[in-house]
């Protein structure tokens, strides 16, 4: 996109302007805004400047949640809730916008934190997708990572018959949920010491919390997201 172009472009803010809710511009276009790209499929450069400007700060974004190191990069709510929600909605067209993916990844490892000890062997762990052999949100975000950090990716948990969706249920449900809906296929005897667990979005942490139970209660273990969104809102 040129210079000029995006000079004309109306000014957003972090709730982007979209022509309706649920809008999914086709592959060649900004998945947020529908602007016109010409050499990647990934956000134009005005919307990546302003979701990079409303992103958390450094500290924010590594802070402990849910009695793990977790790292994310928006706060989902207030002033950032349709604009966090549409570019979620937009990773469902993903699969053919490697530079979206790229773009979320180079964010997120950013000032990565380096590993803990010479010993240290850390894997990626995605949580998994709801329909085994699939590339959800998490997945391919995951791989990403794994490229950017030069780390394994090792699927190995898998996801029972869910029944109920998680966004209708409170906490503890949750948490009793998760548990039972996860269970790792790791052998014994590999279990990883070293687990960097990526999901899309974090809310309690019940996910995260069973899928560090089902991988043996490793030693090290972060949550790696694109956003948070606490249960209350």
């Amino acid at each position: 996109v040129s210079g000029q172009a995006l000079q004309r472009k109306p000014r957003m803010t972090i709730n982007w302007l979209l022509p309706k809710d649920g809008y999914l511009p086709r592959i060649g276009c900004c998945p947020l805004c529908g602007w016109v790209l010409t050499q990647n499929n990934g956000l134009c450069r005005y919307c990546w400047t302003y979701c990079l400007e409303h992103r958390l700060a450094y500290g924010e974004r590594v802070r402990p949640f849910a009695g793990f190191s977790t790292r994310v990069l928006w706060d989902w709510g207030g002033a950032n809730d349709v604009g966090v929600r549409r570019l979620i909605l937009s990773l469902k067209n993903g699969s053919g916008r490697p530079a979206l993916w790229d773009q979320l990844a180079s964010a997120l490892s950013a000032q990565a934190l380096a590993p803990e000890g010479s010993d240290s062997k850390w894997v990626i762990v995605p949580c998994p997708p709801r329909k085994p052999g699939t590339m959800d949100h998490a997945v391919r975000l995951a791989h990403q990572l794994g490229l950017k950090l030069g780390l394994p990716v090792i699927h190995s948990l898998v996801r029972k018959d869910s029944g109920k969706k998680q966004r209708s249920l409170g906490r503890l449900e949750r948490q009793i949920r998760s548990e039972q809906s996860l269970f790792s296929t790791v052998d014994e005897r590999n279990i990883y010491r070293d687990v960097l667990f990526v999901d899309d979005v974090v809310t309690t942490g019940a996910t995260a919390q069973a899928a560090w139970v089902c991988l043996g209660r490793p030693r090290r273990f972060q949550v790696w997201a694109l956003a948070r969104r606490l249960p209350c809102r």
